[in-house]
């Protein structure tokens, strides 16, 4: 006979499920920001890519994984209560300062993140600046409507990781995340027994913070038809997509139809004339996938 869990250890399991898998996907995000930040020098350009794939990994897998968190309340439409994003925030620098404490058993050796030459100010900006943008994309491909159920929105939030390590890291250190800036710099501190390394974690709260709260309120002012509170939301002609369009996320769901509609179109008039249309022979403007 099969072994059943009793009722109410179910309940406590589907409400612990979330926070389980957020603490899991943060512990490998910050794993793989220590490892890659801790190989050789020789392989120091290919960390971003490590970073970001793992984030890709995570992300499809279920978790938050960033200051998002903050962006997606902000955004009021239900998708987070405030309890439970207060419950991700504690998880998540938990689940970074085990990471934390995880590489360093590893490679028996820690890290501090810090703000590049151009300054802390400049440090900060970038944080804000770059945690808007990761934000942004979260918020329009994993959270709206017209954007449900695709396949992309893990790869988009992964490679917008990668690019803000690679443009903004030299700057301002590329976190992005408060959590992750505790976990690495409170690991950090224990090891080399120095308060002074915890200098700029305010940096890493901050910024972060603002940028997600830059990102909610814009996705607030520029995607009102996810928010049904509007029914008369007024139309803008643009003249560059259907008059129907009435947020960033039905464009970008609109062009992707397009692209699919001329693609069929094309291949039915060739197939029509008899003849064949391979991959290769499509305009790669409209090869959609």
């Amino acid at each position: 006979m099969p072994f059943k869990f009793p009722h109410g250890a179910t309940k406590v399991f589907n409400v612990l499920a979330p926070f389980v898998v957020e603490f899991i996907g943060t512990f490998f995000l910050v794993t793989a920001i220590g490892l890659n930040s801790l190989h050789p020098a020789d392989q120091g350009s290919l960390a971003p890519f490590g970073i970001g794939f793992t984030l890709v990994v995570v992300v499809f897998a279920g978790g938050h994984i960033s200051a998002v968190t903050l962006a997606v309340w902000l955004s009021r439409r239900g998708k987070i209560s405030g309890v439970d994003a207060i419950i991700y925030a504690i998880v998540q620098v938990l689940a970074a300062f085990v990471a934390g404490l995880f590489y360093w058993f590893i490679k028996d050796n820690t890290f501090a993140v810090m703000p590049g030459p151009e300054g802390e100010g400049r440090a900060l900006f970038m944080e804000a600046v770059w945690t808007f943008l990761l934000a942004t994309v979260v918020l329009q491909t994993a959270t709206t409507e017209t954007q449900a159920g695709n396949s992309f929105f893990g790869l988009s939030i992964g490679m917008t990781v990668v690019a803000g390590a690679i443009t903004a890291g030299p700057i301002s250190g590329g976190v992005f995340n408060p959590a992750v800036g505790t976990g690495i710099l409170t690991v950090n501190a224990l090891h080399t027994r120095e308060a002074e390394d915890l200098k700029y974690l305010w940096i890493y709260w901050v910024g972060p913070l603002v940028g997600g709260l830059l990102a909610g309120i814009t996705f607030w002012f520029t995607n009102r038809r996810e928010f049904h509170d509007d029914p008369t939301v007024e139309v803008v002609d643009t003249h560059l997509f259907s008059a129907d369009v009435r947020s960033i996320a039905d464009v970008s769901a609109q062009k992707r139809e397009g692209g699919r509609i001329i693609k069929g179109m094309i291949k039915k008039e060739i197939t029509h004339l008899g003849g064949h249309m391979s991959p290769d022979e499509t305009d790669p403007m409209i090869n959609y996938h």
